[in-house]
This record gives C-alpha cells, structure tokens and sequence, in this order.
C-alpha cells in the first residue's frame, strides 16, 4: 500500500505537470507533421554534407527539425550514418516511431516527463529516507523553466536524462541486476553523443568500488558485454546494409572527431558559467555575451546548497552520490559549447540535494526552537505538564470525540476482548476500559490522571490504574499518542520487551508526523489539548527504536484521513478515498511482536 501511495504522489504531481503545459503551450499537442515536406527541407539543410555544392537553395533548420527529420527517415529504413551520424540514433528512431504511429513527437515526451518524474521521487526516497525529500525535489523540478521548456521542445536531453536516472537507480541500487544495468547502460549511450555519459559511468564505477564497495568485476564485465550489444544492436540497419564491424568502429570515430571540431570551444568552463548566471559567450564570436531566457535562481542555489550540505557529517554520505553526478556533469561539459537545454542532465540531482539540506535543515531548526520551548516551559517535564492539565484532560478529549471515537473503533478491532491488556500512558482509562479485556493495566507516569481513571472507573473490577510498570506479562500491550513524549525510546520499549510473552502483540498509534503543523495551529486556538513537552518522530526513526529494542514490526498502517467531523465530506472521503491517500491519514499505528 505504501508503494502504491508513493506512485499516487508521482502520478498527481505529473498530471498537475501536464495541466500546466497545457496553460504554457495549449496547442503542443497538435503537432502538425508533413513527413514530405519535413524531409525535403531537412535534405537541404546544414545537416547534410554537401562538399561539391549540389545544394543550391540550402536553408537552416533547428536541431528539433533535424531530430524529428532523420528519425524518420530511420523509421522508414534508412541508415542512422548517412543522416545525422553525430549521434547515436536510438532516440532519433522513437520520435521517428512516435511520428509514424501518432503523428505527434509530443507523446513520447510526455512519457519520458512521467519517468523522469517517478524516477527523481525514488531516487530522492533511496537517498533521504523521507517522503518530504521527494515531494520537494518534485516541486523543484515543476517550477523549474528548463523542464517546461525541455518537454516543449524536441531535442535529445530529455531522453537521455531519463535513461541516464533509470541507469543510476539500477547500478547503484540493484548492483545484482547486471542484465538491467547493461541493457540501459547500452541504451543510455545510445541517446546522445556518448562522452557525457560515459564520463559519468566511469565515476560512478569508483563510487562503488571506494565508497559502497560492493564493485564486483564479473557482473561489472557482464555489464559492458550487454550494454555493448545493446549499443551495436541500435545499429541494426547499418549491418544489415552490409555495414562492417570496422565501418561501425571509424564511424564512432568519426562521430568523436565531429564533437570535437564542432562542439569545443577555446573559452573553457562555458557550461558552468551558464548556470550560475544565465550568461554565456556565443560559440560563433567569442565577444558576444547572451542570456538564456530560462534562467532560475534555483539553480547556482542548488548548487551552493549541495557544496554546503557537505559541512554536516550526517549528510556526507547521503549528497555523496549526488555530488559525484554533479562534479562529473561540470567537468566533462569544461570544454563544450554551453547550452541551457544541457543542464536538464542534473537538475534531478541537484534538486534531490536541494531538498534533502532544505528538510535537514528545517528539522533541526524545528527540534532546536522544541528544545527552547522545552527550557523556558514552565511545565519543566512530562509528568508535571500532564498532572496540572489532568482536571481538563477529559474535556478535551471530548471536544476530540470523532478522533477518539475512531481510535477506539481501530483498537477494538486490533485486540480482542477477553484478553490481558495493558495500556501505557492510559491517561483517564476510557480506551483501556473501551476494550472489555479479561484482566487490563494502565500505567501513566502521572499520578492526577491515575487518580482521576480511579474514580471514574471504579466499579471495573478487573482493571488496575496505577503510576508503576507491572511485572506480569500480558497477551497485547499498547500505547496511543505517548511516543512523542518519550525521552529514550529504545529504553522504554526494551521495558515493554520484558512483559511479552512469543505471541504478545505490541500496538502503537501516534499522530501522523504529517500533520504536526495543523496540530501546532490547532493548540494555540485552543481546539485541542495542549502537548507539552514532545518531539514527533518518523516512522522510520521508530522502526530503528523498535528493531534495536528486540521486536519487529509485522505491520505499518494508517486510519481515519480527516479526523474530525464535517457533514456530508468527512464519512465519504473516509470510506471511499482513504485507501488511495493511506499516508496523509491522521492515526499512524506499527504492530510488533518478539523477534525470537
């Protein structure tokens, strides 16, 4: 359910994507295509090689023209090294497919935009471990022009920024999975004129054998085999037109020397000039300075954040991957004309980082105001906050009623009746007592609310209210909204580990972390009880406590996704919408049990 939700977020955020390129451009998918007269134009362009001046009326296209123009005439059957040679042509013959069955390019932008954007939400969830990550790096890369403007326009940077995070994800983190890695690695280079990729490649092969060190050199060669055949397979054509293996190999060579006559320039680093500033010198006169006009900020901020991000040990490990991606982008584009349509290669990376230092460091801004607060609280403990809020805990709770009433219905359905029950932080006792067990124990640290389920529960002569931890062992054992208020997590549950038995079920609901700035929000106008001291924890910061305590977790879920009651919304978008948005529900809840 979890990874069903993670694709929601991407595909909510793609078509929120695609809805803006509709307002950005509402005809982009009316692509009107004459192949006849796309070809002849293309026939007279400066793409085609012309030493005896046959080409009288020679007219100049845009590179999308040329794209679009050889990739049908591959489509068709012609040989990918008599049109357009410089590249490979495997993303040529997709727009040439993509023209030939859907009469529209466009298509096969939008789907590669999709992937791109799937790929950036689960590259980032590897990296930070925090949905938060992935959500903001998304964000970044729809504000960003350059993704727009990369969509909207055919060029090849898209498609081969696609294969380039489908390789990374798979090398880095499914290394066991050689035949995927050397069918996209093959694929990759097959994109574009391979000296970027391949320089990146290279890197990433010294970041698994120094840093991962998981490099292992039989699947490494398998890797290469496969990617090779894939690469001269895209040339399937050429051999079959009686092509030799030693034409294939100058025709690479020709394509090397093609780069580097027509795609050097004497003013080195260009590239990144480009992207710190949004300028760069034209590469037909070097005293002519330009603007793109897709120049965002974002970008040299992302860059400085990345580089900072590095001065936190915690997030070293975590940015370096992405900062040998970034590195090597910068030093293998020094030498080559600059263009803005090029930097699409990494902003997935560089807005990962963005994000994953922006979420860092807002969380420990916010536990460090928490820590303030915590000082300068009267309340200067938990046991105190919750004895002088004791008299109003009820109330507030009954101002919460739709939530408590919806908390109850999940743990009757969580611990039957009839069972030995303990409770821990029981507050007044109305759950422990909802749950009609054999034999139930509540403990809370402070003595006013023990006081207090005393009298109200008195004639439940099975239950116990006490402010001590028993010593006997019980069949469930559950906590509800107290985990925030836990100094030492891991100490506390290796205490609840000694009062299970092999088949004791250990259940805790807290508060989605999600909605701790509503909650903040509804506090100050006194809509609900006041917390005190806490800190809200992730599930993943829990599961760590949990597994080191001695337990694991056999399930992780979520209820009720609007906890309070708003006539005709609230029944229907529980009922009917919750299972598709599980991870923005109100009530998060683990279930454990002894590890041995």
């Amino acid at each position: 359910m979890i990874k069903n939700f993670n694709w929601y977020i991407v595909i909510c955020f793609w078509i929120f994507f695609i809805f803006y390129l509709f307002i950005q451009k509402p005809y982009f998918y009316r692509f009107d295509f004459d192949s006849q007269k796309t070809v002849e134009k293309y026939l007279k362009s400066q793409d085609i090689y012309d030493p005896q001046g046959d080409i009288k009326d020679r007219t100049y296209i845009s590179d999308s023209e040329i794209y679009l123009a050889s990739g049908y005439l591959y489509s068709v059957g012609e040989n990918p090294s008599k049109y357009n040679f410089q590249h490979p042509p495997l993303l040529k013959y997709l727009y040439g497919f993509s023209l030939r069955i859907f009469s529209n390019p466009y298509v096969l932008q939008i789907i590669f935009s999709f992937f791109i954007f799937a790929l950036t939400y689960f590259l980032g969830l590897k990296i930070g471990k925090d949905i938060k990550v992935s959500i903001l790096a998304l964000i970044f890369l729809i504000i960003d022009p350059l993704t727009t403007d990369s969509v909207l326009n055919i060029y090849l940077d898209l498609g081969q920024t696609f294969f380039e995070l489908a390789f990374i994800m798979s090398f880095i983190y499914y290394p066991a999975s050689w035949l995927v890695q050397g069918i996209l690695l093959g694929s990759l280079l097959s994109t574009k004129f391979w000296s970027l990729s391949l320089f990146i490649f290279l890197l990433l092969i010294l970041y698994r054998k120094f840093i991962l060190k998981n490099f292992e050199i039989k699947k490494f060669i398998k890797t290469i085999l496969i990617s090779v055949l894939v690469y001269i397979s895209i040339y399937t054509v050429f051999f079959l037109q009686k092509g030799k293996i030693t034409d294939f190999l100058w025709l690479q060579l020709k394509m090397l020397k093609f780069m580097l006559d027509h795609n050097s320039v004497s003013q080195l680093g260009g590239q990144l000039q480009l992207f710190l500033t949004g300028l760069y010198n034209s590469w037909w006169s070097s005293n002519t300075v330009l603007r793109t006009n897709i120049f965002t900020i974002i970008w040299p901020l992302s860059l400085a954040v990345l580089i900072i991000g590095f001065c936190w040990k915690n997030l070293r490990s975590k940015l370096a991957l992405l900062g040998v991606i970034v590195l090597g982008y910068f030093i293998a584009t020094i030498s080559g004309a600059p263009f803005t349509r090029y930097i699409i290669f990494v902003t997935p990376y560089l807005y990962i980082g963005l994000s994953l230092v922006i979420i860092f460091l807002f969380e420990k801004i916010v536990n460090y105001c928490r820590v303030l607060q915590h000082i300068n609280n009267k309340n200067k403990d938990v046991e105190t906050h919750f004895d002088l809020i004791a008299k109003d805990y009820d109330y507030f709770k009954n101002k919460s009623s739709f939530y408590y009433s919806n908390l109850k219905k999940l743990l009757r359905t969580l611990i039957p009746e009839g069972k030995k029950v303990l409770e821990i932080g029981c507050g007044t006792g109305d759950l422990l007592v909802s749950l009609k067990s054999k034999l139930g124990y509540g403990m809370d640290i402070s003595s006013e609310m023990i006081k207090i389920a005393q009298l109200k529960h008195k004639s439940e002569d099975n239950i116990t209210f006490s402010t001590k931890m028993p010593k006997t062992k019980f069949d469930y054992i559950f906590m509800s909204d107290v985990i925030e208020h836990l100094e030492d997590p891991e100490k506390n549950f290796k205490e609840i580990l000694n009062l299970m038995t092999p088949q004791t079920k250990f259940i805790l609901t807290m508060a989605n972390p999600i909605w701790e700035p509503l909650l903040m929000i509804w506090e100050k106008m006194d809509w609900k009880m006041k917390e005190g001291p806490h800190r809200r924890i992730t599930n993943y910061q829990l599961s760590i406590f949990i597994e080191k305590s001695g337990m694991k977790i056999v399930k992780h879920d979520y209820k009720l996704l609007i906890p309070i009651q708003i006539p005709f919304i609230t029944n229907f978008v529980n009922k009917y919408l919750e299972k598709y948005f599980k991870r923005l529900s109100f009530i998060e809840y683990f279930i454990a049990e002894r590890e041995h």
